[in-house]
């Protein structure tokens, strides 16, 4: 298995190498010397063809950092491509926005890129492209996963993150409809999540990504039940999060965390609309069982889950 794993990355490799040099990636402008631009130049274009962008949303979508993406932008408003345009909801946001220029030179971005796909796509069949343009797709996914993945970590929590948690809860019980009484936006504990996980045997991660939480899970005691239980808590991933192994990271962390304060099981509870949390349960060796454990205080939860630690 290993070896067929490596072989596949050396295959990828190649393959991306030779798809950078053919593409003419290592030079500084795109061959085609009437287009007069930079590949960088070209994605902001490209990105700001949608409507205005803030210097951090651009970073943000073309993955660079925030100086390599104002000089680029800066390059292009002094080229009389774009221009800064005032937010009439927020007067300290001065979103780029593009020229008559600038779409002009947009114009020729896509003319170029268009001609040189065309004439690659021209030498396969249908099935062919059609697996080219998948298979391009998933790579560009896979590599973006990975880089968010990469510039995530999980640490304790902080007093600093009570407000932002909070938050989190908030906002993807609203999107699984688990608001109000007998969900968890109910909890007490919310109003001072740092001080809730304090206390023995209790224990709160936080995942951070760009430097702010996104999301987190703990555990702690779990009323009415047997001392050696412990309740999964607050187990909350926001949207761009999701899919990236991270959850399957954090619960892995938890169970090794329950298990060092003395807890032989975990018991979990969730909804049949959380589909994607309940995979991760089911794929950790967590068995369904029909009956509640103890006194949550979730009676939205319809679906629950043992771990033997």
């Amino acid at each position: 298995m290993e070896r067929d794993v490596d072989r596949d990355v050396e295959r990828v490799r190649l393959a991306t190498r030779r798809l950078v040099r053919e593409l003419g990636m290592l030079t500084t402008t795109p061959r085609d010397a009437d287009l007069d631009v930079t590949y960088a130049q070209g994605h902001v274009l490209l990105e700001l063809e949608n409507g205005p962008m803030t210097v951090m949303e651009l970073a943000s979508a073309l993955a660079l950092n925030k100086s390599s993406a104002s000089r680029t932008l800066g390059q292009l408003v002094r080229r009389g491509w774009v221009v800064a345009t005032e937010d009439p909801h927020d007067r300290r946001r001065r979103p780029a926005a593009l020229t008559e220029l600038g779409r002009e030179k947009l114009a020729h971005v896509h003319q170029y890129g268009k001609s040189q796909v065309a004439g690659a796509l021209e030498a396969l069949d249908a099935e062919e492209r059609e697996l080219v343009a998948r298979g391009l797709s998933l790579y560009a996914d896979a590599i973006a996963r990975a880089r968010r993945r990469s510039e995530t970590f999980v640490r304790a929590i902080r007093r600093e993150d009570n407000r932002a948690l909070a938050e989190i809860v908030e906002r993807v019980s609203q999107e699984y409809g688990t608001c109000g009484e007998g969900g968890p936006t109910a909890d007490g504990e919310l109003r001072d999540m740092y001080g809730a996980y304090s206390r023995a045997r209790a224990s709160y991660l936080v995942v951070v990504s760009g430097g702010v939480p996104k999301g987190g899970a703990g555990f702690g005691p779990l009323a009415g039940a047997q001392p050696d239980v412990c309740e999964l808590r607050k187990m909350y991933l926001l949207p761009e999060l999701r899919g990236l192994g991270v959850g399957r990271l954090l619960l892995s962390r938890i169970f090794d965390g329950a298990r060092a304060a003395g807890y032989r099981r975990v018991y979990i509870e969730t909804t049949a609309a959380m589909a994607a949390a309940n995979r991760l349960y089911q794929r950790a060796g967590c068995t369904a069982i029909d009956e509640p454990l103890g006194e949550t205080g979730h009676y939205q939860c319809n679906v629950r889950y043992v771990k033997v630690l």
